[in-house]
């Protein structure tokens, strides 16, 4: 068994939620598909995303094809849940980018492409809605080559484009179809000379053979809900499972070719053609024999007739040709075979663009429809480019078996990072695993999604879960989980590659980690930028309101809280939705409603100097019995609370000096000018106390009073977070967006035009980035491209 965790993501409303409810259809996991309009989705669960019609939370849905256990991860597109979407890359063997056939590439689009591609992590391109009105086919090619990436391969074509009966076409070289004998594809848009009418493209001079081969395809539920279609009890050869060379990434399927029906559509459950697919007309198929992927290799090879220094004729072929130019870039043989004006055959193209797309380095594009489910089976089919880990088998305990995980360690290939960590696991038999979600039982139980790495994680054994505190340092806890199931197969045991629920560990939130499983839990989106104070509508009610922000913090540690002088608590925030979502989700699963002031961007404070105050203790009033001195001093940038002693460890019992040091952190939560104080060291210069009146609430009380007083004497200065950022306009447009974030505090240190455009590139305040963001399509008629990362600080500017 292989296993193969993927990712869809797109711009939202591209289609992401309808094409995971169509891959579940056509797998046979649901005999009905859900619609997002009437949020009867399986992966938007919520009630707030079913009402909303938005994916607000990343959810985890599992089906299976032959030896290979698809895992499929649907993600927000909302760009106010980007950190769904971050955590989700961190788990991922690849990725499926959805694109809409009518709006194109759209802004976040490129933004996750470029991420993508920064990580290597191998996509394949669908673009959906080819049965809408305005779909477009080469015009949305050419912007995902212009915008995406380069080196794109289709893989498929489209016949009707832009209206209900939009059907599908696979090329030769393309990988089978999941279930599905595909249709002769008509003349690519791309190819010189078009076959004739009603015939089939063949190289020349190429007689029609019987398949060397046949068996049942894979049963599928077919696309009206009726039961599963059984290429065995159809007329017409079969083909043999993609997964019988025991290589996921070079499919060995055959193809069928068969002539069009004369509805004009090959699949059933679309408008305008008949209601079989070809394969199972009544009667036999006598216009041509279908021919094997050896034939069709060596048909179009070396030494083939016209395949020498010969043109190709078909559109199936000039498609070929075309991806064996964009492959030849990084595959040394196939540029030789070029350069040779040798034609090289289906097989061998496949091969590269397996090899290509396992590396991340290219990336197919397929065409389809997640509503009628055109293109889907092709999906599917190209699902085996994208690299899979191999598991090893259980033994009779449940345990994987030591010689299958050694050889499990070499040969996965996902990537280097999660080879290597499977590697290290493998050889201590430790579990190495990242937490990248957090949810809820009806009990109110807290349910860990993690994926696996390496080793083996069962249930009731203690394991110690890693936590990387703000500060740099790592928290380490034990945890015993009650239980432990793998998604997809419901096993107890999970090994390299799954991704399983864990109960019964209430500590867990997301962002830890079993082992070190590298990378993983890196950060690749932007940070939250705003802040907004929250408050009960019901006085009385702030305890509880605290109590259950602190839940949803865990469940997305990004959104964190902070208490306010006066009992406030703030929240940190992407965006307005996602403040509506955190207001509905208060008031439906905690039962407390909540009101929100105006959203303001996040600064912190850094010292300016340094100082030092003390108190000692004295018995009037309310003077603390205990005695304090501190001081306080900048430290190296990025490195957040530093906190050392001065004194004798054993000047004071243990518990006095934690109460110190939890008060002065504490404190600079909140420093002289309202915001965090950070890159601060502070040092325990004097103690003292008096047993046995002496408390630490005492040391409590006079740390927080000294610590004021030494930020008072070092000064502080406010900074606020910026960006890098990289903007793409019309040449006519330049003037106005400059002028625009340039009055949004943006500094632009570099300018360069690119195909007709001008590319701006600066740093911008961080929370000027939303606006320039929603400002930027009006100044550019819809044209401009935004994109930032985090990028250092300045001092604000008074």
């Amino acid at each position: 068994m292989h296993i193969l965790n993927i990712g869809i993501l797109a711009h939202v409303d591209a289609g992401k939620t309808s094409l995971t409810e169509r891959l579940l259809f056509e797998t046979g996991v649901i005999a009905r598909l859900g619609s997002v309009d009437d949020g009867s989705t399986q992966t938007d669960s919520g009630e707030i995303e079913r009402r909303r019609g938005i994916t607000i939370r990343s959810a985890v849905a599992s089906f299976t094809m032959g030896d290979l256990r698809v895992n499929l991860v649907d993600t927000p597109g909302h760009a106010d849940f980007v950190a769904e979407v971050e955590r989700a890359l961190g788990v991922l063997d690849g990725a499926v980018l959805v694109v809409s056939a009518v709006e194109g590439v759209q802004p976040h689009t490129r933004v996750l492409m470029k991420t993508l591609r920064r990580l290597r992590l191998p996509t394949l391109i669908f673009v959906n809605k080819i049965d809408r009105m305005g779909a477009r086919e080469a015009g949305v090619l050419a912007e995902i080559r212009r915008w995406l990436s380069p080196r794109v391969v289709p893989l498929n074509t489209v016949s009707g484009i832009g209206g209900p009966s939009a059907t599908t076409h696979p090329f030769t070289f393309a990988p089978p179809p999941f279930g599905t004998a595909p249709s002769p594809p008509p003349p690519h848009p791309l190819a010189s000379t078009p076959p004739p009418p009603g015939s089939t493209p063949l190289p020349p001079g190429v007689t029609p053979r019987e398949p060397a081969h046949s068996s049942p395809v894979t049963s599928v539920p077919s696309s009206s809900g009726a039961a599963p279609r059984d290429a065995a009890s159809a007329t017409g050869p079969s083909s043999t499972s993609g997964a019988a060379s025991g290589d996921p990434a070079v499919a060995t399927r055959s193809p069928v070719f068969a002539p069009p029906s004369s509805g004009g559509a090959s699949r059933p459950g679309v408008a305008g053609g008949g209601s079989e697919e070809v394969v199972r007309a009544a009667g036999p198929v006598e216009a041509e024999p279908a021919r094997t992927e050896a034939d069709l290799a060596a048909d179009t090879g070396p030494g083939a007739e016209g395949g020498a220094g010969g043109g190709v004729e078909g559109g199936v072929e000039a498609a070929g040709m075309v991806a064996a130019e964009v492959l030849a870039e990084g595959d040394d043989g196939l540029l030789e075979l070029l350069v040779d004006d040798v034609v090289p055959g289906a097989r061998r193209v496949r091969e590269a663009l397996a090899a290509q797309c396992a590396a991340g380095d290219a990336h197919p594009v397929l065409f389809g429809s997640a509503i009628t489910g055109q293109g889907v089976a092709e999906l599917l089919g190209a699902v085996r480019l994208l690299p899979a880990v191999p598991q090893p088998p259980l033994g009779a305990d449940g345990s994987a078996d030591r010689t299958a995980a050694t050889a499990t360690a070499t040969a996965a290939t996902a990537t280097a990072t999660a080879a290597t960590a499977t590697a290290t696991a493998t050889a201590t038999a430790a579990a190495v695993a990242v937490v990248f979600a957090v949810g809820r039982g009806r009990g109110g139980e807290k349910i860990a999604y993690l994926r696996m790495w390496g080793g083996e994680l069962r249930a009731r054994e203690r394991v110690t879960f890693l936590r990387r505190e703000p500060g740099g340092g790592v928290h380490a806890y034990e945890g015993r989980p009650s239980g432990v199931a793998v998604v997809g197969s419901g096993a107890r045991v999970a090994v390299a590659g799954d991704i399983a629920t864990v109960r019964g560990v209430p500590e867990i939130r997301v962002g830890d980690r079993l082992g070190e499983p590298g990378p993983a839990g890196q950060a690749h989106f932007t940070p939250p930028s705003l802040e907004t104070v929250v408050r009960p509508r019901v006085p009385g009610q702030e305890p509880r309101l605290h109590a259950a922000l602190v839940a949803l913090a865990e469940q997305d540690p990004l959104i964190g809280t902070r208490t306010l002088p006066g009992g406030r608590t703030s929240v940190l925030l992407y965006g307005e939705v996602q403040k509506e979502v955190i207001g509905e989700t208060l008031a439906r699963d905690f039962g407390v409603e909540a009101e929100f002031e105006p959203s303001r961007p996040v600064h912190f404070e850094r010292p300016a100097g340094t100082g030092a105050a003390s108190e000692e203790m004295r018995q009037a009033g309310d003077a603390f019995m205990a005695t304090v001195g501190l001081r306080v001093e900048p430290a190296a940038p990025g490195s957040g609370v530093l906190y050392r002693l001065e004194v004798d460890l054993g000047s004071l019992p243990l518990a006095f000096h934690r109460a110190i040091e939890e008060s002065v952190r504490h404190g600079l939560g909140t420093g002289p000018r309202g915001w965090p104080v950070t890159d601060v060291l502070v040092t325990l210069t004097a103690t003292g106390y008096a047993s046995p009146v002496t408390t630490a609430g005492d040391f409590r009380g006079q740390a927080r009073v000294v610590l004021a007083e030494a930020l008072r004497r070092a000064g502080t200065r406010v900074y606020e977070p910026c960006h890098r950022f990289e903007a793409e306009v019309p040449a006519d447009a330049f003037a106005a967006v400059s002028s625009r974030l340039a009055g949004l505090g943006a500094i632009l240190d570099g300018t360069s035009r690119r195909d007709g455009t001008w590319v701006l590139e600066g740093e911008i305040p961080a929370a000027a980035v939303h606006e320039a963001e929603r400002r930027l399509p009006g100044l550019s008629r819809g044209e401009g491209v935004w994109w930032s990362r985090p990028s250092g600080d300045r001092p604000i500017r008074t």
